[in-house]
């Protein structure tokens, strides 16, 4: 009997083992899902392991790249310390997923686009970390700043604001508006250890989306949970009712309550940041979604990429995949540019000339011109000699989590990351 009962449960073992095999093989879109990391606390911070390490296709031309997250979780290829050191600048980028940017080769991510444009102006010594997670909301991105140890020490914010972080509001529920009209944190349900190892089983992911589809959910709301990684959300046609009266023409009692909340939490942001000696701003997407928004934003500093990169035209979509919603590499690029002109005007820095981030960006995405996921940018771009050395230094310090070998290059040396002096000094384009 016990014999019978063993060889039977080995059986089943066995043939789940094969079952999750061929389901990665067919259903490579759990993948993201698969791989989330739930952290348990009351936060609802979920995260990846440092130095999680996985690949992910690009969503136009198939090819796969490395992702790597660092010490502190973030996708980026590169470590640094949780202080920054003396006469450094530190940028902090909070948001979703349009800055994890797991579609994309980490170098094309506008948070190393625009750390080594601030590193190519003369004398500035700079840092952008990249706080972004896929499926962040404003709450979770705020209690990013307040609690992440990388965050305690930066002198400038931005807030990526993503349409659907309204939506996530309603889905989180970490944050409420009391009766006197003021911000009331609520204490969420830490997701428990099992979830979190059950849940980085691609078959999970499959019923899970049965169930979904049995009891109705859309397409769009099984996504919604394969985003939010382990922890729950209250993702349901209320969540969906928000979304589009947000981005349509009417609006609810209900999206108008949570329109609020964000106004509410936008606005101890910015305190909390003023506290701590923080520049905040908003930073909305080059999308029309995103970009029509602005009059939500009253208040704060915002930066509206999506009439600022409305002049350069282009089609309908120049700034996203062709097969997903999130911005491209190009988008990356030249928002970076824009943010960077930015930062110069907020910090006081002496501005590049336009020759100068050509040059700089010449130099840039040449280090990067080999391999399956190399992309070549068409705006914003200068040709530049070969330099072997220079362009190895800029490898070493965007992918050293890559290529640990490349550590050993003084990837951090000011030098490595400077252009030559510009002739000129044309004021910027702005």
């Amino acid at each position: 009997m016990i014999r019978n009962v063993a060889a039977a449960l080995l059986s089943l073992v066995l043939a789940l083992a094969a079952a999750e095999g061929v389901l990665r093989l067919v259903r490579p879109r759990y993948e993201e899902a698969a791989e989330s990391f739930a952290r348990a606390d009351s936060m609802r911070l979920w995260a990846r392991p440092p130095y999680a390490r996985y690949t992910r296709a690009n969503p136009d031309t198939g090819s796969r790249h490395p992702v790597v997250h660092n010490a502190f979780g973030m996708r980026q290829h590169r470590d640094f310390p949780a202080r920054r050191e003396p006469g450094e600048l530190r940028v902090g980028l909070f948001g979703d997923s349009y800055l994890e940017n797991l579609g994309m080769a980490a170098p094309y991510s506008v948070s190393e686009v625009l750390d080594y444009l601030l590193n190519a102006h003369p004398g500035v010594r700079a840092t952008v970390l990249n706080f972004g997670v896929s499926g962040y909301g404003t709450d979770q991105a705020y209690l990013s700043f307040a609690h992440e140890e990388a965050a305690r020490d930066l002198d400038v914010a931005l807030y990526v604001f993503a349409a659907n972080d309204v939506r996530n509001l309603y889905e989180n529920q970490l944050f409420e508006l009391a009766p006197d009209g003021s911000l009331e944190e609520r204490v969420a349900r830490p997701p428990s250890g099992w979830k979190a190892v059950v849940g980085k089983l691609w078959l999970t992911q499959l019923v899970r989306d049965a169930w979904q589809r049995a009891f109705g959910e859309t397409d769009e709301e099984a996504d919604a949970r394969r985003r939010a990684g382990q922890a729950e959300r209250l993702v349901d046609a209320t969540a969906q009712g928000i979304h589009a009266d947000l981005v349509g023409e009417r609006t609810s009692e209900t999206t108008r309550h949570y329109v609020t909340l964000l106004q509410r939490l936008l606005a101890r942001w910015r305190a909390d940041a003023a506290a701590r000696g923080v520049r905040f701003a908003v930073v909305l997407l080059p999308k029309w979604k995103e970009g029509s928004l602005e009059p939500l934003f009253a208040g704060n500093e915002v930066i509206n990429l999506y009439t600022e990169l409305a002049r350069y035209g282009g089609g309908p979509r120049p700034w996203q995949f062709a097969q997903d919603g999130h911005w491209n590499e190009r988008g990356n690029e030249v928002a970076a540019v824009h943010l960077m002109r930015h930062l110069e005007s907020m910090l006081g820095l002496a501005p590049l000339d336009d020759d100068a981030v050509r040059s700089a960006l010449g130099r840039y995405y040449r280090a990067f011109a080999d391999g399956p996921s190399a992309w070549t940018p068409d705006l914003w771009i200068a040709p530049v000699a070969p330099d072997p050395v220079a362009e190895a230094r800029i490898r070493a310090r965007y992918t050293a989590l890559e290529h640990p070998q490349a550590q050993a290059i003084e990837a951090s040396a000011p030098s490595a990351l400077k252009e030559p002096a510009s002739a000129g000094t044309r004021a910027p384009t702005r």
